[in-house]
């Protein structure tokens, strides 16, 4: 016959069993490594490196339920150094104008991305947001730069629309050789 545990014993467990619980709790669905699509590069906005340099994509395990196609990473893109403050995101063509550089801000660990640009009434572009990450995200507010090619025939060389998923429409000026995001209006707090 089991004797019952003494209750300075058992009030011992309970919180143990508590911490262990939390901890399991705040664990991502892929363990330590989580599913946060962070590549090295820091998390802070700085233009230091290419997205594209170090980027996941949506095959790699990185978007926990989404099927994404865009290559994104963490950051802004190369030669952008600020952004304007209180905007959900912008768009700027690349250096070299065949693709188109998608911000969008949020979460670091659960990146809302852009999956792919359609035409919109022969003249306007709009981009899809896909939600990524897993179960549990950080409640971080950091810029994530999407790279996606941009349909054929689009002209490069003069102003484009982008509506930009739910987030708004922005006119991205011609490819100039560098990189040169228009960013959202401000939102009111």
């Amino acid at each position: 016959m089991r004797r019952p545990l003494a209750p300075a014993r058992a009030r011992s467990i309970v919180p143990l069993a508590a911490l262990v619980l939390t901890l399991a709790a705040c664990t991502p669905p892929q363990g330590a490594s989580g599913s946060n699509p962070e590549p090295s590069q820091s998390s802070s906005p700085s233009a230091s490196s290419s997205p594209s340099a170090s980027t996941e994509t949506g095959g790699s395990g990185a978007n926990q339920g989404a099927d994404v196609d865009a290559v994104f990473a963490q950051g802004l893109p190369p030669g952008v150094s600020e952004q304007t403050p209180d905007t959900p995101g912008g768009a700027g063509w690349s250096v070299d104008g065949t693709e188109l550089y998608v911000v969008t801000f949020g979460s670091s660990s659960c990146p809302t991305v852009a999956n792919e640009i359609t035409v919109v009434e022969g003249a306007s572009l709009a981009v899809e947001l896909i939600e990524t990450g897993g179960a549990v995200c950080t409640a971080d507010y950091s810029p994530t730069t999407s790279t996606v090619a941009v349909p054929d025939g689009i002209d490069n060389a003069v102003p484009q629309v982008l509506t930009i998923g739910e987030l708004g429409e922005v006119t991205v000026p011609p490819a100039t050789g560098g990189v040169v995001v228009s960013w959202l209006p401000l939102q009111n707090p």
